[in-house]
């Protein structure tokens, strides 16, 4: 076991996961942030909604 350890110059992480780094930012970027990616989400959602007003409007047309 000693002799594993020194091959691998005693380096112990050996779980081989990745190790994810936390980027902490000042408050006023990280409000920033999240109102771009709030707003980023709201056109996103607002554009779902339209095609399938669309979608149903054209559905609805069909139906009379």
């Amino acid at each position: 076991m000693t002799e594993e350890l020194a091959d691998l110059n005693f380096y112990l992480d050996l779980c081989g996961f990745p190790h994810e780094e936390e980027e902490i930012l000042p408050p006023h970027e990280l409000i920033q942030q999240y109102q771009e990616k709030r707003a980023s989400l709201n056109a996103d959602i607002d554009r779902i909604l339209m095609e399938i007003e669309t979608i149903l409007g054209q559905k609805y047309e069909k139906e009379k």
